[in-house]
């Protein structure tokens, strides 16, 4: 577990993302299970200091060991409902974040966090729905997430958007209601 009586200041979080040390921290207890870390980092994502983003994906991130991972998946999972990013990166890296964890049953996690940052912001749900229509595959992939966070489930029967191709995507709503 990671000492939260000493917050990490920004000059440390800058210091070990300059260095390549930060997805270290983050992949480890360092920082994985620090709510004081992750609003920092968060933070400072936000103010374009750095990207944490950017730390998911790669030869580096595919070298990390489970054990590794699923603590930086926590950071993670706790960081993506707050991160300023665009809607298509965001997908990108919760998917490299689900595919790193395999078929282990913590490895759809970040789809939650997905979930939580569609949520704080309807439009991003509504531009997830919108590339589905225009047969974009990286968007279909986060059909229930957006669906649900967007509260568009009716609307996408409505206007016909759930096609035979996210019956799959529909089963699991009905699983999440």
């Amino acid at each position: 577990m990671a000492d939260e009586s000493k917050k990490p200041s920004e000059d440390e979080i800058i210091a070990a993302y300059n260095s390549g040390e930060l997805a270290g921290k983050i992949f480890s207890y360092d920082y994985s299970y620090s709510d004081s870390a992750v609003e920092v980092c968060v933070k400072l994502h936000n103010e374009g200091k750095l990207n944490l983003l950017s730390l998911i994906g790669g030869s580096t991130f595919g070298e990390i060991d489970a054990h590794r991972f699923f603590a930086g998946q926590h950071f993670f999972c706790e960081a993506i409902p707050s991160l300023a990013s665009s809607t298509e990166e965001m997908m990108v890296r919760v998917r490299e974040l689900v595919r790193k964890g395999g078929q282990d049953g913590a490895a759809t996690f970040p789809y939650h966090a997905f979930q939580k940052w569609c949520e704080k912001d309807l439009e991003r749900s509504k531009h997830i729905v919108m590339a589905i229509n225009l047969g974009d595959e990286l968007a279909r992939e986060f059909a229930t997430c957006a669906l649900v966070a967007g509260k568009l489930i009716d609307d996408a029967k409505m206007h016909h958007i759930v096609r035979a191709n996210l019956v799959c995507s529909l089963s699991g709503i009905c699983c999440v209601r």
